[in-house]
C-alpha cells in the first residue's frame, strides 16, 4: 500500500500530468481543502481509513484550496470540502460536504458501475 495521501502538496503544473498518468488505471479522488475547516479535518479521518481498504483502486489528492487557488477555480470549487472523483480524466463525481466511511465505500461502488458504461 502506498502512502496516504498522495502528492498532498502537488504543484499546479504537476497536476495535470498526474490526473492523466493516475486516472487511466485508478479513481483519482480529489479532496478540496482549507485547514480553518472542521468539516475538511473529519474527511480526512474518514479518507486515511477507508483509503486503507481501497488503495488497489483509488488515488487521493489532498488540495489546500488557499495554496491552489488556480486549481480550485479549474475544478469550479465554490466550498470546502469538495470531493471530485476523476477517471480517465473525466469528472465521474463532484460534491460539497463531508462522507462518512460508509458514504465513499458507496461512491466508489457506483462509481465503478458508472464507469463500466
Amino acid at each position: 500500500m502506498s502512502q496516504f495521501p498522495h502528492d498532498m502538496v502537488n504543484p499546479e503544473e504537476r497536476l495535470r500530468e498526474t490526473l492523466l498518468r493516475t486516472s487511466a488505471s485508478k479513481f483519482v479522488f480529489m479532496t478540496f481543502t482549507s485547514e480553518w475547516c472542521a468539516p475538511c479535518k473529519n474527511l480526512y479521518k474518514s479518507l486515511k481509513k477507508w483509503y486503507k481498504k481501497n488503495s488497489d483502486d483509488v488515488h487521493v489528492l489532498i488540495i489546500d484550496v488557499a495554496k491552489y487557488p488556480t486549481i480550485t477555480q479549474q475544478f469550479d470549487v465554490q466550498g470546502v470540502p469538495t470531493l471530485v472523483v476523476v477517471r480517465n480524466n473525466a469528472i465521474v463525481h463532484r460534491r460539497a460536504g463531508i462522507y462518512s466511511h460508509g458514504h465513499l465505500k458507496t461512491l466508489l461502488k457506483e462509481s465503478k458501475k458508472k464507469f463500466r458504461h
